[in-house]
């Protein structure tokens, strides 16, 4: 996918023509398409969107249980 308006690509400092468009899970890092095929192969990885929106959505679940324990040690406060 192209960059959107104001995105800018950041490329490889190994193979300088080649965008950071993948994630390797397994060594949590930003990987271009030559990087993931060799020094990364058989590693996990997703897309960089996919991965964007799959923290995104990781930590708004983590958000909401804070909220919630917040929410609960304010009511135990309470109770003292």
């Amino acid at each position: 996918s192209k960059a959107k308006e104001g995105e800018r690509a950041v490329y490889c400092a190994v193979h300088k023509h080649e965008p950071l468009v993948l994630f390797c899970d397994t060594c949590d890092t930003l990987t271009c398409r030559d990087c993931q095929l060799n020094a990364h192969k058989d590693h996990q990885y997703q897309f960089l969107e996919d991965a964007v929106r799959n923290q995104r959505k990781m930590l708004a679940t983590l958000v909401k249980r804070l909220g919630d324990k917040h929410a609960s040690l304010q009511r135990s406060t309470k109770e003292v």
